[in-house]
């Protein structure tokens, strides 16, 4: 706390840390926090450095709204008690405090999933690591350029979908054991559990809907991609692997009388199952 912090003087920094921090309904406090160094008329000990994230601001233009909107909500005709976690621009004052960092290139992505390996070495090998590398910094670069609204790409997205990966690999029950051949069990595994990651973390975030970003075109992409690399023969297209993977998990549950098998309920059942 601040009483701490002025115990300790000049020879220690304390940061205080705020996420979100344009998400506040209380912007004048941290204005006056962050450029008067004070809180509520009080000077603030000069040893806290104060560091906040924001969300960025986007705009959505149209012929019944031209409005700020955030990753929650869109704050026009909103009641104030109800916009608690609306993007906000911040304070005058503060606009000249902000860095922008903006995205990650191809190049910073391909530098962190190296250096995630070098700390997780048991997830996959040299060549399986470069197949999940080219595509998962593709399918990043899809999502991103599909500007799709309160869809949005990150670190976050291509550690999941190692996880993702990870999980798949090492529980081959959920994969159809028909599709697998004996004779290259690891290499199946492997491209199965890059196809349903990516599925997961990327394809099923995309509408269905034709359009140049759709599911149907970022298939082609990723069975394109995978030709390139020279994918099994007789292994399954992209969007095989997926519809077959979720047939088995139907298969594998007990689903109540008279419910259709469509398409969406396999979508759902495998997203609340997994």
């Amino acid at each position: 706390n601040v009483k701490s912090a002025n115990e300790l003087g000049d020879k220690v920094t304390v940061v205080a840390f705020i996420d979100e921090f344009n998400t506040s309904s209380v912007l004048g406090m941290l204005k006056e926090i962050f450029v008067d160094h004070s809180f509520e008329g009080t000077a603030l000990p000069r040893n806290i450095l104060w560091v906040a994230a924001m969300n960025p601001l986007r705009r959505i233009d149209s012929e019944q709204v031209q409005t700020i909107v955030s990753d929650h909500e869109i704050i026009h005709n909103l009641p104030a008690g109800k916009r608690e976690f609306s993007v906000r621009p911040p304070p005058k004052s503060m606009e000249e405090l902000v860095v922008n960092f903006n995205r990650l290139s191809q190049e910073q992505e391909e530098i962190f999933l190296n250096a995630y390996f070098s700390t997780h070495p048991r997830i996959a090998t040299q060549e399986q690591r470069e197949h999940l590398i080219s595509f998962i910094i593709e399918c990043q670069d899809f999502l991103r350029r599909a500007r799709i609204h309160r869809v949005h790409v990150s670190i976050r997205d291509m550690i999941r979908t190692l996880q993702l990966y990870d999980y798949f690999k090492h529980r081959s029950f959920l994969l159809p054991a028909d599709d697998l051949k004996p004779v290259s069990l690891d290499v199946d595994i492997h491209w199965y559990a890059l196809v349903l990651a990516v599925a997961m973390a990327y394809y099923l975030r995309l509408r269905p809907a034709l359009s140049d970003y759709s599911r149907d075109r970022f298939a082609e992409m990723f069975d394109r991609m995978a030709c390139e690399r020279r994918i099994p023969a007789g292994l399954p297209n992209f969007k095989a692997i997926i519809r077959s993977a979720m047939e088995h998990l139907y298969s594998n549950t007990i689903i109540p009388p008279g419910i259709a098998r469509t398409g969406a309920l396999l979508e759902n059942l495998w997203f609340v199952v997994i």
